[in-house]
């Protein structure tokens, strides 16, 4: 029984992300967007909009996964249609497996009317349902 507690326990850590993380993945700007992948349900990745003027249509264009996992969902929060100044959004996609991954996914979003793209890559580790960031980057 209290293996099965701290499991549980260990789990829920690993699900929960607490946004007060989000100032410290902020690009150290003010006047910035900044993406990032996060620990938790899925391939979550937090767009962080540290700008003094909303952004629109974004949206995550492509999704590539290599390593063990059984299966991505299609579904999930693949568009957010407005990120207001100093707010931020979650693009979401579901998977489920086990094992190391990696990550590329190209985001998209409108900033003063010019479509603007970003491509990230991670490294995760994966056990069912929840990942663990190792490492990612941007280019």
């Amino acid at each position: 029984m209290r293996k099965l507690l701290v499991a549980g326990i260990i789990l829920l850590m690993l699900m929960v992300n607490i946004p007060a993380d989000i100032q410290r993945a902020s690009g150290k700007t003010l006047d910035d967007l900044h993406l990032e992948f996060l620990d938790g349900y899925g391939i979550r990745i937090l767009i962080s909009n540290w700008k003094n003027y909303s952004i629109y249509n974004v949206s995550l264009d492509n999704i590539y996964i290599s390593g063990f996992f059984i299966f991505k969902v299609l579904n999930g929060i693949r568009y957010i249609k407005e990120i207001t100044p100093h707010s931020y959004g979650y693009l979401v996609v579901p998977v489920f497996g086990l094992g190391w991954i990696m990550v590329t996914a190209k985001v998209s979003y409108i900033d003063h009317g010019v479509k603007e793209e970003k491509e990230m890559h991670a490294e995760m580790f994966l056990i069912g349902t929840v990942t663990a960031v190792i490492d990612q980057w941007c280019i």
